[in-house]
Parts: C-alpha cells; structure tokens; sequence
C-alpha cells in the first residue's frame, strides 16, 4: 500500500530492527537539533520492536493454547500481514513488509528528516519563516534529501516541485505541547493539509505528524530525558476500508517494552499485544486475537511465550516468560478503534495533543493521543 505523505512516499527501511540483539545504553543527554530527535527515535523504534524479517518459517508443533492456530492461516488479514498469527506477528517487525508497524513508523521518519532537510534551518532547527513562504525541491535539494535521509530520488517528486508550507512559534499557545509547527501544501499554495510538530528541550524530546490528503494519519513520538522512557503512537485510515493502529513503550531503565498492534480490514479485526527484554531477548510474550465478521474463524485471545530465534512456542499459555518478561492479554486491549481512527479525528489534532498512556498497563487501555 504505497503512499504520498507530505513530501512523497517514502519506501526504505533504513534504520528500524537491526540492533535487536545489543543492550542499549542510557541516554544521558537530549538531542539537540530534529537530526539528533529523528536518530534517537529510529534507535528507540528498532530496540522497542525487534527486526523479525530474517526469522525462518519452520513448522511448529500443537500446544494446548494456541496450538495449531499459531500458524495456522485462518486467523489473519492476509497480504503482508501474513497468513496466521505468527506471521502476524512476525511482520511487524519485518522491513520487506509493508503497511505493519515497522514500515509505517520508517515511513513517518523519513518524512521527519525530509522536512528538517528542505526547509531553511538553523542549528538543525526550522527557522521561523514570518508567514507563509515556498520551498523549491531542486535536483540540488532533492540530492541532499537521498544522502541524508537514505531515500530514493525516484519516490521524490519531480524537480524544481513548489511545496507551501509555514513554520511558527506555538510554544505560547494555551496548553501547548510543542514548540513549533510546520504546514505543507504540495500543491505550493497555502492549503495545508498536513503538520509537523516538535519540541526538543533538556526533559523532553517530542514530535507529531499529522496528514490529511488520501490516506489520513497521525503518528506521535515522545522521548523524556529525564526517565529515559520512549514512546510513540501511529493511527491510519485508509480509503478503501482499512485501519491500523499502533502504540507502543520503551523503558531504558529496565530494557523491558511492550507494543500493541490493531489492524481492521472491514470489520475483521487482527490484534497482538507484544512484550519484550530488549538485549537479552531470546523470548518475547505475544497474546493475539482475531474477531471475524462472518464469525466462523474467529480465535479467542491466546498466550504464549514465543521463541525469539524462530518464532516457536517456547511456553505455551503462559504469561511469565525468561529474561523478567510479564505478558498482557490481548483481552485486556480495549482501545476504541472506531471513534479515533477517522480523518474526522486526525484533522482536529493540534498543538495540545499528546500521547495518553505512561506505563505497560494503559497502553492497552489509554484514548489514543488526543
């Protein structure tokens, strides 16, 4: 499902899920531009959901939980989101599969770089631009564009394209999140359709992507310096009728995460809740659902402790998995997909939004950023 957002649709995955295996180390210091807030979340992004695309499809054998229905492939969307629920899970992670949480995330930072890279700044910084102004994508901008944020000049548009767009200080509007806002409008006028927010203080990093033309979405990412928990939060509406949404948290301190992943095709609704030990994750705790319209393959929430080598059922129907890991139940989820996932919904977005849950336990149960 490929997309323009803002700039252009951006197809690489170039930093998400390669350090799966290492334990991170503290931050101990705030960036200190958008390059560094956009590095930071990329790294934060690839230790909070691990990168599965290498892991083998070996067959697995029945346990009393989730048993057969572990691979078997009634219980999924189908396409890149794979055909059972352990593919399911296992493409989220993936960076050869699109439209899961890894490719949408990467997407969403692209576009974060690409703004910091085609709009004047200072000190890595967007400058306050006094009123409405034009950037011309140039071959000279659009090469700096590729060799910063890794992208390929053929999902840019074409030369010398006229982007409207404005950057201002908001960081004194009423109940303010962020400290500046920037608007596009690909068509060069002054119709913005799509927003990008950011702060970047000592205490907190924080950022917003809003995006209103075809497919709507909004994606927050917020990293507080001072308890060193990252978290981020990404909704989708497609037109035809497809959503998704995702959240998830990272907490340094302890190396624990856990995120949760909802995708609805029509009324048939996927849902996993993934918690992992990030760099001494040789297992993680998924529990997975799937409710179907038609009500003749639906699968119960199931839980397992699943193998983080080959994605096989280490311990079935258990919560408690090695390494200090405690899973959730899927059945605990009850994020309200209907009312939060609409163009309706993102277009009221603004400045005050911010990101609803804190902890491993109303991430499953906060309303989503608002």
């Amino acid at each position: 499902m490929k997309k323009y957002i803002l700039l252009l649709a951006v197809l690489g995955l170039t930093a998400c899920g390669d350090d799966d295996s290492s334990t991170p180390a503290a931050v101990t210091a705030p960036p200190s531009s958008i390059d560094g807030a956009i590095d930071l979340s990329r790294q934060k992004l690839g230790e909070l959901v691990p990168d599965t695309s290498e892991i083998s499809t070996a067959s697995l054998n029945a346990r009393t939980a989730f048993g057969n229905d572990w691979e078997d492939g009634n219980y999924a969307l189908g396409g890149d989101f794979g055909n059972s629920p352990r593919n399911f899970v296992r493409a989220q992670g993936d960076e050869d599969a699109q439209s899961n949480l890894m490719f949408r995330l990467d997407q969403m930072m692209d576009n974060l770089c690409i703004f910091n890279v085609a709009l004047p700044n200072t000190d890595g910084v967007p400058d306050l631009s006094g009123g409405n102004q034009i950037v011309t994508l140039t071959a000279a901008v659009k090469q700096q564009i590729v060799s910063e944020c890794g992208v390929s000049s053929g999902d840019l548009p074409p030369d010398d394209t006229d982007v409207g767009y404005y950057v201002s200080d908001i960081s004194g509007e009423t109940d303010s999140m962020f400290q500046r806002e920037a608007g596009f409008d690909m068509s060069g006028g002054t119709s913005f359709h799509s927003f990008f927010r950011f702060t970047i203080s000592d205490s907190v990093m924080r950022m917003s992507y809003i995006a209103d033309e075809g497919n709507v979405s909004a994606g927050f990412l917020e990293y507080d310096v001072t308890a060193q928990v990252f978290r981020f939060e990404f909704s989708e509406e497609a037109a035809a009728p497809f959503a998704l949404h995702f959240r998830g948290t990272l907490q340094d301190t302890t190396n624990l995460g856990r995120f949760v992943a909802i995708i609805t095709d029509k009324t048939d609704t996927s849902s996993a809740v993934v918690s992992i030990n990030e760099g001494n994750g040789d297992q993680v705790h998924v529990s997975y659902s799937y409710d179907d319209d038609a009500d003749t393959n639906d699968l119960p929430s199931a839980s397992a402790c699943i193998s983080g080598v080959d994605m096989s059922i280490a311990a079935d129907d258990a919560t408690s998995c090695s390494n200090g890991i405690t899973g959730a139940d899927v059945a605990d989820v009850s994020i309200d997909m209907t009312t939060i996932i609409s163009g309706t919904y993102f277009n009221s977005l603004d400045e005050t939004t911010f990101i609803q849950f804190s902890d491993f336990s109303d991430i499953m149960t906060a309303a989503a950023a608002n």
